[in-house]
């Protein structure tokens, strides 16, 4: 967050650096911080909902869900939810319930 925070002391208008400090600020539980530069993104015209699927999508692919639902829900909470968003988030928790389901939590 920090190396993040100072990047946008020098950049103050650089979107990539807002959405990937709302990811980080969201999934170490600071909701409002990050969907306070999402807002900032969505002002400059991009799409939040877009940029949440993206890094949930990765997150899924290292087999942090956990992470990726955080995201996920966080975009449902901002009003950024598209078809994606709700696919991504029953994929992640079809993935948990069945981990559930075997053992590893």
């Amino acid at each position: 967050i920090f190396a993040l925070e100072n990047l946008l002391k020098k950049f103050p208008e650089y979107p990539v650096a807002m959405g990937n400090l709302a990811v980080a600020y969201c999934i170490h539980n600071d909701k409002d911080n990050g969907l306070k530069y999402l807002n900032e993104i969505k002002k400059k015209g991009f799409d939040c909902g877009l940029t949440l699927c993206g890094h949930a999508r990765r997150f899924i692919s290292v087999g942090r869900t956990d992470y990726a639902a955080i995201l996920l829900e966080v975009a449902l909470e901002g009003n950024y939810a598209n078809k994606e968003v709700l696919q991504l988030l029953a994929e992640c928790h079809r993935i948990r319930k069945s981990a559930a389901k075997s053992g590893n939590p």
